[in-house]
């Protein structure tokens, strides 16, 4: 069965075309065709609680462009959502409405807990990890949590995301005294009214935040699946980062065209998260919500 997934994210627009079959009683994912554009679409969102007309336009071009790539690949079955930006949005509804006329399928708005429930079980795909698992998805509007064993059985979407945090406290750089500081403990100060019901024994992290800082670690811009990030890691490449224009950032080997600017955010997110799990590494995936979402739209069928 070919499948199409599509993620309406608050800085990236994916596209997941895969054939999906049945072996051992679960779903296995063949990747066929990804996509994945910078969009912006969260821009402002956490200020004017409305979505920018261009940043629109720009989303729509892209999503009209996904809506023509699954016709052509001939899927049984489309599925799109979309998440934090447009859920935040008072003109959220509105953007839906046109999304609809481009793609050729109406996105389900998620809540920050089935996108992270989504986002688990894509994750997983593929590793052989050690329970209890915590997942950290740090999206552009919102950083979505999820633990559990075989399933996230404790859920949590967290309203702090990389554009939200740049934003708020990172936009001028190179970062003037005392904002990282006042960056991080923003974070925190989010991370602790969530308790989580037991530690984790593995941290996995997903999204464009994730395999970015992995590309940087590695010299690379393809990180394996499975690769491992200490948090000591983490904490050099922000140290570096905020000493860096946003320019200087974008020509760095690994840094996806329209990161640059959001990548210092997230990756106080991801620290501050590790932090918080009382975790000294995370183990990078390159599945995500996208992948749960193929799954989903093969269920549908």
């Amino acid at each position: 069965m070919r499948v199409g997934a599509v993620d309406i994210g608050s800085n990236t627009a994916k596209l997941l075309i895969a054939d999906v079959s049945r072996k051992d009683l679960e779903l296995h994912v063949e990747p066929i065709h990804r996509a994945s554009a910078i969009t912006r679409l969260g821009h402002g969102v956490d200020r004017a609680r409305r979505l920018d007309a261009a940043t629109m336009g720009r989303a729509l071009a892209i999503l009209g462009g996904y809506g023509s790539a699954t016709a052509r690949h001939e899927c049984d079955s489309v599925i799109a959502v979309a998440t934090a930006a447009v859920r935040m949005a008072s003109n959220g509804a509105e953007f839906l409405d046109r999304v609809e006329s481009a793609l050729g399928e109406r996105p389900v708005l998620l809540s920050g807990e089935d996108e992270a429930a989504l986002a688990f079980r894509g994750a997983r795909s593929g590793l052989n990890l050690d329970p209890p698992i915590l997942l950290i998805d740090p999206g552009g509007g919102s950083t979505e949590l999820a633990l559990g064993k075989t399933g996230p059985e404790y859920r949590e979407s967290l309203s702090i995301g990389s554009r939200r945090i740049t934003e708020r406290r990172l936009a001028r750089v190179p970062v003037v005294a005392g904002a990282l500081t006042a960056a991080r403990a923003d974070v925190a100060d989010v991370l602790d009214d969530t308790v989580l019901p037991e530690r984790p024994s593995t941290v996995i992290g997903i999204g464009g935040t994730v395999t970015t800082l992995a590309a940087l670690a590695l010299g690379s811009t393809t990180p394996e699946h499975g690769t491992l990030l200490p948090i000591e890691t983490v904490t050099s490449t922000i140290g570096l980062l905020a000493t860096m224009r946003t320019e200087e950032i974008a020509q760095l080997t690994g840094v996806p065209a329209g990161r640059a600017d959001v990548l210092l955010g997230g990756a106080v997110i991801v620290e501050q998260t590790l932090v918080h799990a009382e975790a000294t590494e995370l183990v990078v995936s390159t599945g995500g919500l996208i992948d749960g979402l193929a799954l989903e739209a093969a269920e549908r069928v």
